[in-house]
């Protein structure tokens, strides 16, 4: 018997590889050792299903046509959860990049090698919107099982060099070795510097082919968390970035000096010239109306009447996007119909600017991805611009380049945070408010018939507003009827497997001045529960077998909300005839104090047998910390069994009045203790 790694068997090995490489055209990957197999467990975490050996990225951005980000992964099969992570694996991409040269080969203990087919990588659009696309190029791995090596590689190319690198070492799995090689482009008169979190700082020195090298070792595995902190604060990691060799600036001068750049931006491309007062001509503002309503005129003419070339709908390739002309100032925009997200930004300013506001260009901080606070004075902190107008003694922010952002919202990561307001001579760094939660606010009416076998039936309408809205709109927009439907079908069957829904309408599903509205005839088989003369019946219907917001036990970050919202259902349930309320009441009070409002109603009308539940939840707090994660945790569970809540019918049976009073208590700490 020839054991594993035998001259003979490193024989078939290196023929096998040759062979793979000469099919396929592969790039040389590093040796699989006996070492490699000699650990049967993991190291760096003894529970894992798998563990990295080594994830390599290598980052060239050195050609600005010629940009490459090429993956390497090596990762060893502990057990079935590891053939379960690693079964299919997933690469996501946009319409700024390309993804080819997908490799992918298994080493088992015995020395044999299964490689990839090409023919077994497939491609898909995630999402499809008028505003954009995502896709996702996947494959399954030949010969997975416990015990074995896979190691995988690709190449994304993509059209535009990073302004910084954001580097995340912790992945979802353990791992042993964690490397990134990066050769920026050479910015003169720029320094290149690196920020480490929750790692020690790297020295940036090159090697002898220009790459600078990061990595760490023996990193526990990373786990999301639903409405985490953003996760550059909490995992290893590091940005790269490029800032002005400006000496030991104060935060504040640095931000002062920042504030003048972006001043000089606004005074030389958002010009109110004879072109930009001839557009605002034609836009018919009154002067008896309000500023706010003046405002909204133009930002809705800039995101409704200029293409955004940016965006998917406007229908131009990767290709064509790059030959397309540079407007330099606001009258070029309009002359051309079309520009960049920040050329609509800048359109507005002027357009406002031309009717006497003062309005001028911000840069908003992305709080999804770092939060900024007093000390910060680094380039990267606000990158996303926005238009920022003084009415009063505040300042109003809104992005027209947002196709369906209502004026006064800026897309929620941009929110809860300051901004960098243009201005000649100071560090202008307002707060950007959360907008309320009725300013996002989803409506749901529904009546439906409940028959004596426990089939519900009845129509639905659904009302959207704010970032509910967008959300919705960004999902449906580019999608053909036909799809519309299937997704809202597949959506509602995940909580109501035997739901039949039919009459389906979409209103306003692409108007950004409307908001959208979706109706449809909904049918459950079976909704109620029937035992014997009895009906068991959850007047909560669109709320049903939904799990609590949060299930850990534990977490290790605090809580961020996405935004405010309000929830408002009005359900209306007929029940048949012969069936009369045996006992049933509202769900007991909840008050959730400061961190949101919860209130339920349900009516009886006897003679008409006609259940009527009324229910509003909102959101008021963004941000929780994790100190109090156990009392947020416990509120929610006590929304998810409020919503759960059962009403009781039977033949035969005189009326019970139904107890109905509003919601009170209060989520503190003391209370989960």
């Amino acid at each position: 018997m020839i054991s594993a790694f035998s001259p003979l068997r490193a024989v078939v090995l290196i023929l096998s590889l040759c062979l793979a490489q000469s099919l396929w055209a592969a790039p040389r990957w590093a040796d699989v050792t006996a070492a490699d197999f000699k650990n049967a467990q993991p190291l760096v975490d003894p529970d894992a299903g798998a563990e990295i050996l080594i994830a390599e990225t290598s980052i060239d951005e050195s050609i600005p046509n010629d940009i490459r980000w090429t993956y390497f992964v090596r990762v060893r099969i502990i057990d079935e959860r590891g053939v379960g992570r690693f079964r299919k694996i997933e690469l996501p991409f946009d319409g700024s990049m390309a993804i080819s040269g997908i490799e992918a080969r298994t080493y088992k203990p015995d020395g044999s090698v299964r490689v990839l087919d090409k023919k077994e990588i497939f491609e898909r659009d995630v999402v499809k919107t008028r505003s954009s696309r995502r896709s996702v190029k996947s494959f399954a791995p030949a010969g997975l099982e416990p015990g074995v090596i896979l190691e995988y590689s690709y190449v994304e190319r993509r059209d535009q060099i990073t302004p910084l690198w954001a580097l995340h070492f912790e992945k979802d799995v353990p791992a042993r070795l964690v490397r990134y090689r990066l050769k920026p482009y050479p910015a003169s008169g720029y320094d290149l510097r690196s920020i480490s979190f929750n790692l020690p700082p790297f020295d940036l020195k090159p090697d002898s082919s220009g790459f600078l090298t990061l990595e760490a070792t023996n990193l526990k595995g990373w786990k999301n968390e639903i409405f985490q902190f953003p996760p550059i604060h909490l995992q290893a990691s590091a940005v790269i970035y490029y800032s002005l060799q400006e000496g030991n600036m104060t935060p504040e001068a640095y931000w002062a000096r920042s504030g003048g750049k972006l001043n000089g931006r606004t005074e030389s491309s958002a010009k109110p010239t004879k072109a930009v007062r001839a557009a605002l001509d034609g836009i018919m503002i009154s002067p008896d109306e309000t500023p706010n309503a003046k405002l909204r005129k133009i930002y809705d003419f800039v995101r409704t009447k200029i293409v955004n070339r940016d965006l998917d709908v406007a229908g131009y390739s990767r290709e064509q996007r790059q030959k397309l002309p540079k407007n330099d100032y606001a009258g070029e925009t309009l002359a051309h119909g079309q520009g960049t997200g920040d050329d609509l930004v800048i359109v507005f300013i002027a357009l406002a600017r031309a009717a006497g506001f003062d309005a001028r260009l911000a840069q908003a901080n992305d709080r999804s991805f770092i939060v900024y606070s007093a000390k910060m004075r680094e380039p990267f902190v606000f990158r996303k611009l926005v238009a920022a107008v003084h009415t009063g003694d505040t300042w109003t922010f809104c992005d027209p380049s947002a196709l369906y952002l209502p004026f006064g919202m800026l897309d929620w990561k941009f929110t809860g945070t300051s901004a960098l307001v243009a201005d000649r001579d100071h560090a202008l760094l307002p707060q950007v408010p959360i907008p309320s939660a009725p300013a996002s606010t989803r409506s749901r009416r529904a009546v439906f018939t409940l028959d004596e076998q426990g089939t519900l039936e009845g129509r639905v309408t659904v009302t959207a507003t704010g970032y509910f809205d967008v959300a919705a709109k960004n999902r449906y927009d580019a999608l053909p009827t036909e799809e519309r439907e299937k997704q809202l079908k597949d959506e509602l069957q995940k909580q109501f497997p035997l739901a039949e829904l039919s009459e389906i309408v979409f209103e306003h599903a692409t108007d950004p001045l409307q908001p959208l509205v979706i109706s449809y005839q909904l049918r459950l088989p079976g909704y109620a529960e029937r035992t014997g003369a009895r009906l068991f019946l959850q007047p909560a219907v669109l709320y049903k077998g939904l799990s609590p917001m949060f299930d850990a036990a534990e977490r290790r970050s605090g809580i961020l909300f996405h935004y405010l919202y309000r929830e408002v259902d009005s359900i209306e349930i007929t029940v048949p005839p012969e069936f009369k309320l045996e006992a049933g009441n509202a769900p007991p009070p909840l008050d959730l104090g400061k961190f949101g409002h919860y209130e339920v109603k349900v009516g009886y009308a006897a003679k008409i047998g006609t259940i009527t539940y009324e229910r509003e939840f909102q959101l008021s707090t963004a941000g929780v910390p994790s100190k109090l994660y156990p009392a947020v945790k416990r509120a929610m569970e006590e929304v998810n069994e409020r919503d759960n809540h059962t009403l009781t019918f039977r033949t035969g049976t005189e009326t019970v009045p139904v107890d109905d009073h509003p919601a009170t208590g209060t989520v503190t700490e003391e209370k989960k203790k």
